[in-house]
């Protein structure tokens, strides 16, 4: 009889992770990409634009947070709300029916 390579592990039921096994960047990152199957973007919440290569990097509406530390953060003029800039977005993600033409050349003030 050979010896059992992995002694360790119990055996029985597998628990497969859930989503509320998960940590709170996870679950956003899952409901993005929940979002993106069903063609809502997930920041604006408006449907993507289909049959486009635009992205949120080249929408006007896009613009990087740069905080005391350094570290900068891209956000959407149109996902932020009364006194604070909004979720991050990804400049990769596809755009939504808000689009602008422009680019991230610069550093852009959201007011």
């Amino acid at each position: 009889m050979t010896a059992d390579p992995f002694p360790s592990m119990a055996t029985g039921p597998v628990h497969r992770p859930t989503i509320d096994d998960l940590g709170s960047d996870a679950k956003r990152t899952v409901r993005n990409q929940r979002l993106l199957r069903l063609a809502i973007h997930p920041a604006t919440r408006r449907p993507i634009i289909e049959g486009t290569e635009s992205t949120c990097g080249d929408c006007l509406n896009c613009w990087r947070k740069t905080v005391p530390s350094g570290d900068s953060f891209f956000k959407c003029r149109l996902a932020g709300g009364q006194g604070h800039d909004g979720p991050d977005i990804r400049i990769k993600w596809p755009a939504c029916t808000a689009f602008v033409t422009g680019d991230l050349t610069t550093t852009r003030n959201p007011q």
